[in-house]
């Protein structure tokens, strides 16, 4: 099954949503892993700073799992 992220995916970050909402360790360790893939990217105005939000990139690289998991979240914050 390939859960559609909640809307609010499309504004949240993977390591926003990892250490701000409540998320299973899983998923918790899916959504840093994301993260990672950002290293070579581009980042933002601040040094390190990252402006990808999950919709556009990471949320295919998420289990199924990890997938209802994030969107019950998002739905709560």
């Amino acid at each position: 099954m390939s859960e559609v992220i909640h809307e609010r995916g499309h504004y949240w970050r993977a390591d926003e949503i990892a250490e701000c909402l409540k998320v299973k360790e899983s998923t918790y360790q899916e959504l840093w892993g994301v993260v990672k893939l950002y290293e070579n990217k581009p980042r933002g105005e601040t040094p390190g700073e990252f402006n990808y939000c999950l919709a556009e990139f990471g949320w295919d690289k998420l289990s199924d799992e990890a997938k209802v998991d994030v969107n019950s979240a998002l739905m709560e914050a």
